[in-house]
């Protein structure tokens, strides 16, 4: 088990995040993670587009470009990679677009930066794999 602050108290913190992400409580989940200069990338393969994200302000414009994509939009996470200051997880996403009505059933991965309790950078990958090779984890 990695050392600090990263241990099972993050996981759960992060479980508690995406419950408050799926239940709509958007601005309660980024108060209980993020740092307020958090930096968020994703690819440009995501609706809305791919670029990086700065501050609360920033990740309010990416959840706005996102959910007008999307009439629903389901991550669970399956699993918890930790390391000294990264956690990826890994997650199962359902979700439909607004517009053409697919349905998207994908897996992909958030890799998290943390200094102590708070994440200052958030990474979206396609694949698990990227974001495990992209914080020095075995997966």
């Amino acid at each position: 088990m990695a050392t600090g602050y990263l241990d099972e108290r993050t996981v759960d913190r992060l479980r508690r995040y995406y419950e408050l992400w799926r239940a709509g409580e958007y601005a309660v989940a980024r108060d209980l993670l993020f740092d307020p200069d958090i930096e968020l990338t994703q690819p440009s393969e995501l609706p809305g587009g791919g670029g990086v994200y700065r501050g609360y302000e920033g990740l309010a414009r990416a959840l706005r470009e996102g959910l007008e994509a999307f009439h629903y939009y389901h991550p669970e996470p399956e699993a918890f990679a930790l390391g000294e200051d990264t956690v990826v997880v890994t997650l199962s996403l359902r979700a439909q677009g607004r517009y053409t009505g697919m349905e998207v059933d994908a897996r992909l991965a958030h890799l998290f930066v943390f200094r102590g309790e708070r994440a200052v950078r958030w990474e979206i990958y396609l694949s698990p794999q990227e974001a495990l090779a992209a914080a020095g984890l075995n997966g």
